[in-house]
């Protein structure tokens, strides 16, 4: 949201509000709302999330009910499995989903989806839903606090077959860190 947005985001917060029991909103109570809300919503997200939850919620929801909200609307890991495993079946290389193709690069790729026994494949399903779920999570926060991310990303990282020689550096400061 914008500057110019925030007495109709105000309005919207005050409306809720006046809707549920007990609920009164400081000053500070709207500043900590603008903070939590304006990044991450349109004023017409915000409004539309507004009344599902004067409708759904007894008391003042926070803005962890309005994530919530945002986290129900993302694919499932059921419904990216479906799509995974019709994409293996078929002899597919990439579902479209950068999410959905990461996951499956974690447990076997397309190729050895496609190709299990029908019997066998929740094995892989069960699998994929974990691997699934966790880049979910990590891809939220990485875009969410980017500069987290980017704290963690300095340790010294091994990627793929090397020169023990060449290796050696790298390990002694991880193992010392």
């Amino acid at each position: 949201m914008t500057e110019d947005q925030k007495p109709a985001f105000v309005a919207a917060l005050t409306e809720l509000a006046a809707l549920k029991p007990g609920a009164k909103l400081a000053k500070e109570s709207y500043a900590a709302w603008w903070n939590a809300m304006r990044k991450s919503w349109t004023l017409e997200d915000f409004k539309a999330a507004c009344e599902k939850l004067a409708r759904e919620v007894e008391f003042m929801p926070n803005p962890f009910h309005f994530e919530q909200l945002c986290k129900q609307s993302r694919t499932t890991p059921g419904e990216a499995w479906t799509r995974a495993l019709e994409v293996g079946r078929h002899g597919g290389r990439t579902s479209g989903d950068a999410l959905i193709d990461k996951a499956v690069q974690a447990i076997v790729g397309y190729r050895a989806i496609g190709m299990s026994e029908i019997d066998k494949t929740h094995f892989l399903e069960r699998r994929f839903c974990e691997h699934f779920e966790s880049i979910q999570g990590a891809v939220e926060i990485r875009e969410e606090l980017p500069q987290i991310a980017n704290a963690q990303s300095s340790q010294p990282k091994l990627n793929g077959p090397q020169r023990l020689r060449n290796a050696l550096p790298a390990v002694g400061k991880i193992l010392i860190s």
